[in-house]
């Protein structure tokens, strides 16, 4: 009787299953690499669609602004039209726009602060978001009619 000459032996197995052992130890490392900068890569991602967010926002607002104050931490905006916008950062670290009359907008999350201040016809916003850093907008306001 001849002996059955199909399959791999007991030694080969083996050996296949040690070499695959030794490459995902060796490649777990540039795995985990790849993965914690693809995760820094969409937060950095994630915190520039929060700022550009914010500053089209206040830009549009701003653009149609007859008159501003701010006051601790809070902006009021007045429109051509006189609907007049609040600004503030909520207990959740979200920059929210109220509308008088109604009506509320998250514009901006994880917000570290907003400073705003008002000089005559001029508007000057800093904000801190989180993984983002700290931007300052300047906006000038339309002249009353």
């Amino acid at each position: 009787m001849a002996a059955k000459d199909h399959g791999f032996s007991l030694v080969e197995v083996c050996v296949a299953a040690a070499l695959s052992a030794l490459l995902v130890v060796a490649l777990l490392p540039v795995w985990t690499d790849v993965w914690q900068f693809s995760a820094m890569i969409l937060g950095d991602s994630e915190a520039d669609a929060v700022r550009l967010s914010i500053h089209r926002v206040l830009q549009q607002d701003a653009h149609a602004a007859v008159s501003a104050s701010a006051a601790n931490g809070v902006l009021h905006l007045t429109l051509v039209d006189g609907t007049v916008y609040t600004y503030q950062v909520n207990a959740s670290r979200q920059l929210v726009r109220v509308r008088t009359g109604g009506g509320t907008a998250v514009i901006g999350v994880d917000v570290r602060a907003f400073e705003p201040t008002c000089q005559g016809n001029t508007v000057t916003v800093r904000v801190s978001v989180a993984n983002a850093g700290q931007d300052t907008y300047v906006f000038t306001l339309l002249p009353k009619r």
